[in-house]
């Protein structure tokens, strides 16, 4: 199978890279893609050194699947060409997502999206927040159905890309041994970049993407139309926060309202099977073990909270 990696010099670029090596998936055929600037750059597949070509409709001639991840922009400009051509295009981008002949799919989630799909084509991966959350939420909502949804999102500078990674690491190095200071700062002598526009060393930003007339930012645009579609739920009531946060992980929350279920029990076993998921508890776990180590004001909430999910790492109940 000949497959490209469109976006390939990009943080998730790169790791779809690593993950097409680690699960051996049948390639035979590699094709590194990326803007023109990145072009001859050396990438490493499968121990061979291959070389970045710039991405045109031309360069994926030929090519079965292209997993994408260029921004929506990119995606817009390039993909409908190239999936005219032949090819499965998987983007990672927000560009078609909504676009009521694609489907928007998780395979844990709803796969059924798939059905009846005229390959080739392209298909749309969720938000990072809207997959995480419908992972633990739609074996519930099939369970007792879903009448409301509050998603809150904390999320790692590293969801910007590289540069972002870089000017946090440049601002806590210049914030070293003053961080005492920052419970009152001088705003005007922090500092700040062009990814993140305020400081985010030691600090939230609650804007992640432009803000829109609604008040709403795109991230949490995204976050609150995603789940109804993968849901089949269009009338679903869902609000979301969305948060740059310096922190080194992600912390997000959903709060969804059931009604009562016609088989209690079934309820019961979806939750348990959640909880089941493979290291889900521990994961918890280890970030609410963070908060209680923290200074925060909740740390006493928190540290419950953290001996609650290691209960459930551990299989009690």
């Amino acid at each position: 199978m000949k497959v490209a990696v469109i976006g390939a010099t990009g943080a998730v670029g790169r790791e779809m890279t690593r993950i097409l090596q680690d699960r051996a998936f049948p390639v035979d055929g590699f094709v590194p893609l990326a803007s023109a600037r990145s072009e001859g750059l050396p990438v490493t597949f499968a121990g061979s050194e291959h070389r970045i070509h710039e991405l045109t409709v031309e360069a994926c001639r030929g090519v079965d699947v292209a997993f994408v991840s260029a921004g929506a922009d990119i995606a817009r400009r390039f993909l409908p060409e190239i999936a005219a051509n032949g090819t499965l295009c998987i983007d990672n981008s927000s560009a078609f997502r909504m676009e009521p002949d694609v489907p928007l799919v998780i395979p844990a989630v709803n796969p059924e999206a798939l059905v009846g799909w005229p390959e080739p084509g392209i298909i749309s991966v969720p938000n990072c927040t809207t997959i995480t959350a419908m992972l633990a939420l739609a074996p519930l909502h099939r369970a007792a159905r879903c009448t409301s949804l509050v998603m809150s999102s904390y999320q790692a500078v590293s969801g910007a890309g590289h540069k972002a990674i870089a000017e946090l690491l440049e601002q806590v190095e210049k914030l070293r041994g003053d961080e005492e200071a920052l419970a009152h700062p001088d705003v005007a002598a922090l500092p700040s970049g062009p990814v993140m526009g305020r400081t985010i060393a030691y600090n939230v930003v609650p804007r992640i993407g432009a803000f829109q007339l609604d008040g709403f930012t795109g991230e949490e645009a995204k976050m609150m139309a995603e789940p109804r579609k993968i849901l089949s739920a269009p009338e679903l009531p869902v609000v979301a926060t969305a948060v740059g946060s310096f922190r080194e992980f992600l912390t997000d929350g959903v709060t969804a309202r059931l009604i009562e279920p016609r088989d209690p029990p079934a309820l019961v076993k979806a939750l348990g099977d959640v909880l089941a998921q493979p290291d889900a508890a521990t994961r918890m776990a280890q970030a609410a073990r963070a908060l209680a180590a923290s200074t925060w004001s909740w740390a006493a909430s928190a540290k419950a909270t953290a001996e609650l999910y290691e209960t459930l790492a551990r299989g009690g109940a």
